[in-house]
């Protein structure tokens, strides 16, 4: 994966949680609530492994590929921006302790998978990781990438315009009540 894809991923999965989190209040408004998860009914073993391959399968888990690396290299350039002199130290040390840095990924798919199998049943997730596993759920994973930095292209497009129609509307209608913006 080039270095550009990965930050257009990054950004993309950044602008997505944003659109969500920005979407949410309006959806509340309008959308049957969602279950509350049962907080003394942890999720069976078999469950978390099903979510797991959800998780896995879907290709939700590469978006967490990006991060540590970004982060190493962040932090090697802090760090250099004032200690230039220490580079073979922290490199030799950045290297050492890589390993350690990408099991925290490993983290994240495991509370994706406690999240899923939360608001998932587990044959529902058997049967989504089952998907993953035909050919038709493997070039839907291979395309996801693509068409999401399609769509997030056209998304920015789509609320321009969408913003544009609205205060144009909004103008309009106060305009026939003699207000004006």
């Amino acid at each position: 994966m080039s270095h550009s894809t990965s930050r257009r991923q990054s950004a993309l999965a950044t602008a997505v949680v944003a659109l969500f989190a920005l979407a949410g209040p309006s959806l509340a408004q309008t959308a049957a609530p969602a279950p509350a998860a049962p907080a003394a009914a942890p999720a069976s073993p078999a469950a978390l492994a099903a979510a797991r391959d959800v998780v896995t399968g879907s290709g939700l888990s590469r978006s967490f590929e990006t991060y540590v690396p970004q982060y190493m290299d962040q932090l090697k350039r802090s760090i250099l921006t004032t200690r230039p002199e220490i580079g073979k130290e922290l490199t030799d040390v950045m290297e050492a302790l890589k390993p350690e840095f990408d099991s925290q990924k490993d983290e994240m798919i495991a509370t994706a998978a406690r999240i899923y199998a939360l608001r998932m049943s587990e044959a529902d997730l058997r049967e989504a990781a089952a998907f993953f596993k035909t050919p038709g759920g493997q070039r839907y994973v291979q395309a996801q990438p693509q068409v999401l930095d399609d769509l997030f292209g056209q998304m920015q497009l789509w609320t321009q315009r969408l913003s544009e129609l609205m205060v144009g509307r909004v103008r309009a209608e106060l305009k026939k009540k003699n207000v004006e913006m």
